[in-house]
């Protein structure tokens, strides 16, 4: 938990050091493309996924300390290209692909909401950073609910759910009822 705390304390030091209007509209993108992902992850993850993958190449290249700006850019762009083509293939809209991915994009519209609101309550001049430290468990009990409400949401109400919930076998009288016999 002491590497998360260290993080969100850099987050309020670079928060410090941008202008008021730069935090706030990164604070509002953060937020809305937070809810997004955190609702609706499964309903685009055809978008959404390789965006991730791309997110994650260049963070690959940060920390292999890539020095070429040029390379970072090539690398993330094949990765968004490839994971783009594999995944008409590979990734169906079964349920074995929808759970995994429904968690990824609820664990990452959470920490998108959490570090939106990091970034506002720093505008406001608060220091979230020591409030998180003192309720540690309240914190992390409430992101966990956030995900696991982010993971049904998708599930129940994504394109990709409803198909689960329509497949389900029907009694004859729920039949007769809907038919309006």
């Amino acid at each position: 938990m002491n590497s998360i705390l260290e993080i969100i304390e850099r987050l309020e030091n670079f928060a410090g050091s941008i202008g008021p209007v730069q935090l706030v509209i990164s604070a509002i993108a953060c937020i809305l493309f937070g809810l997004v992902s955190w609702l609706a992850g499964l309903w685009l993850k055809r978008i959404f996924f390789p965006v991730a993958v791309m997110a994650g190449a260049v963070l690959v290249c940060y920390y292999l300390k890539v020095e070429d700006f040029k390379l970072t850019i090539i690398v993330a762009a094949a990765a968004f290209i490839i994971t783009f083509i594999l995944q008409f293939i590979f990734i169906s809209d079964s349920m074995f692909w929808n759970l995994p991915l429904s968690l990824l994009f609820s664990v990452l519209g959470t920490i998108l909401l959490f570090t939106g609101q990091i970034l506002l309550l720093t505008f406001k001049g608060s220091k979230p950073a020591g409030i998180i430290s003192q309720k540690q468990n309240f914190f992390a009990a409430v992101f966990a609910a956030m995900v696991a409400f982010g993971m049904v949401c998708q599930i129940l109400f994504c394109t990709g759910g409803r198909k689960y919930l329509k497949n389900q076998p029907v009694d004859a009288k729920d039949k007769k009822q809907s038919q309006g016999e």
